[in-house]
């Protein structure tokens, strides 16, 4: 987990801790679909079909004049998973991810259930490398699979575009074991200075705990944003950084933002969301055809979150009909 969590935000999918292994983004997906009968429990599969998690239904299916309502709850250090609340009779399925605890056990866990299911027979119990009492040797070991991964600038593109908070945290590791030796958040964050350096952000003057800014802890300004940005217009990996942003009323975190206005298919931004803090930066272009970066973070706001989102979208709105006024 990160430093500076809420712990309430353990069991959602965008909470999922990083690991040395993934298997489904440290998650299960739980299918939900009413029941047959108004008052009967919903009905729950989960993908995959693992004995790693219990899931305990406290769904009840509800009049299609009543409403959808769910939630739900992984207790603390355990997989099990408490779904609850109400579905409409008529709802078509929804589909939830939560996270489960220990992730890399759980990847070899189900790696075990489908070796079984295979016929290959498994001693033993499935366990990661923090249960073993020995050393292993990884060079004395025998290689059964490579696989090598996408290419950077796609794997930035699902960060961004989605807003992929386990994505950020692994590459955050993958670079502190890069550049440091060694696949850890702080490896991560000292082997970003020296870049930050070059941006114009002093890397005493900003504090960052961890790769997906889902950290209260995480301290930064405006302008520091605004000189990453203006930094990446004139990096060669522009091209690549501009097209894995979300754009407004098209994809990504913004895709039912700013439609049918100049901004539609025009503010290219990412978004960050924790309780009372929403932010959007990026690039818009003028009416005169000229490219600006903005930022805007809305702190501590008490009104309903659509209403932060759409005074940011009518800023971006006036800057996409700015002219100069120049022939």
């Amino acid at each position: 987990m990160g430093s500076g969590w809420s712990w309430d935000d353990e069991t959602y999918y965008y909470s999922a801790p990083s690991s040395g292994v993934c298997f489904n983004d440290n998650c299960v997906d739980i299918s939900i679909y009413p029941g047959e009968e108004v008052g009967a429990k919903a009905l729950i599969t989960f993908r995959p079909n693992t004995r790693y998690v219990t899931v305990i239904n406290d769904i009840a299916t509800v009049t299609d004049d009543s409403v959808t309502r769910l939630d739900y709850y992984r207790e603390r250090g355990t997989n099990i998973i408490r779904c609850f609340g109400t579905i409409r009779i008529s709802e078509p399925k929804i589909v939830e991810s939560v996270s489960v605890n220990n992730p890399t056990q759980f990847a070899a866990v189900v790696f075990k259930e489908i070796l079984e299911s295979k016929g290959i027979k498994v001693k033993g119990y499935s366990a990661d490398n923090d249960e073993m009492n020995e050393v292993i040797d990884y060079n004395n070991l025998t290689k059964l699979f490579t696989q090598y991964s996408p290419t950077l600038d796609r794997i930035v593109y699902v960060i961004n575009k989605n807003s992929n908070n386990l994505y950020a945290e692994q590459l955050l590791k993958t670079i502190g074991l890069k550049k440091e030796k060694f696949g850890s958040t702080d490896n991560g964050i000292k082997a970003e200075e020296p870049y930050l350096k070059q941006m114009g952000i002093d890397p005493d003057n900003i504090q960052i705990v961890d790769g997906s800014g889902l950290s209260r802890l995480n301290l930064v300004t405006p302008m520091q944003i605004n000189n990453l940005l203006r930094y990446m217009y004139k990096s060669k990996s522009f091209k690549s950084f501009y097209e894995s942003l979300p754009i407004a009323g098209i994809d990504g975190t913004i895709s039912r933002r700013m439609i049918n206005t100049r901004a539609q298919n025009n503010v290219h931004a990412k978004t960050g969301y924790i309780n009372s803090v929403r932010s959007l930066s990026g690039y818009v272009t003028t009416a005169d055809g000229e490219m600006l970066t903005f930022v805007i973070i809305t702190n501590n706001f008490l009104v309903p979150l659509p209403l932060a989102e759409n005074i940011q979208d009518l800023v971006c709105v006036l800057l996409s009909n700015f002219s100069r006024g120049k022939k």
